[in-house]
């Protein structure tokens, strides 16, 4: 599946080798942070709907 339908369908998508193999873990570790920092403390219940 190519990275436009995967975006549209799941809101992300993997694109290999985008970052550098050499800066990997530290860009993991800046999405961790940045996302412990940033996230929304209230975890609301996901619940799946049928299109009316």
């Amino acid at each position: 599946m190519d990275a436009q339908t995967r975006m549209r369908l799941d809101g992300w998508c993997v694109i290999e080798d985008v970052i550098p193999t050499d800066r990997v873990e530290a860009v993991r570790q800046a999405t961790l942070t940045t996302t412990e920092k940033h996230r929304n403390p209230v975890r609301l219940p996901i619940s799946v709907t049928s299109p009316a």
